[in-house]
């Protein structure tokens, strides 16, 4: 990709819409890689993200989001350099770095090495992780194992 901002636009994207939602964007817009297939179901979503993402500017990406609401916010929105997008999946051009170092220094201090397992075998995982390959990720980091319930919010278990 071309830079740190169209990869974090891309993230943003992957965060706020499913596939479906990605091809009808695509389509939209007339890019190449959406107008060659007919269903969505035959798309790769990081391929699918990073096309849309390589396509657009700031602007386009706010019209995106008024024209393509999102339905399901995961993990209460993105904090990034470049972009944050509220619970509600409201995109704002905005830093939420601050906000992030603050939120990590707040969980090592209350946490301490089990909270740096934690944030380490995320950053390890790509950002992204189902539970169970997420515990052997942190133990890898750790040394020893450990279940992050208590650390992670409870609405991703319900």
């Amino acid at each position: 990709m071309e830079d740190e901002k169209t990869r974090e636009r891309a993230l943003v994207l992957k965060r706020l819409y499913w596939l479906d939602i990605l091809y009808s964007i695509g389509r939209n817009r007339r890019i190449p890689y959406f107008l060659g297939t007919e269903s969505y179901w035959s798309l790769n979503h990081d391929e699918a993200v990073i096309e849309i993402a390589k396509a657009i500017n700031d602007d386009e990406l706010l019209a995106i989001n008024t024209e393509f609401p999102p339905r399901y916010v995961s993990l209460g929105g993105f904090q990034g350099r470049f972009y944050r997008a509220t619970e509600k999946g409201e995109i704002r051009l905005e830093s939420a770095w601050e906000e992030v170092r603050k939120n990590a220094r707040k969980a090592l201090q209350k946490h301490g090495e089990r909270a740096f397992g934690l944030l380490q075998a995320i950053i390890n995982k790509g950002g992204t992780s189902a539970f169970f390959p997420l515990i052997t990720e942190i133990e890898n980091v750790l040394g020893y194992e450990f279940y992050p319930s208590v650390l992670l919010p409870g609405r991703l278990w319900t």
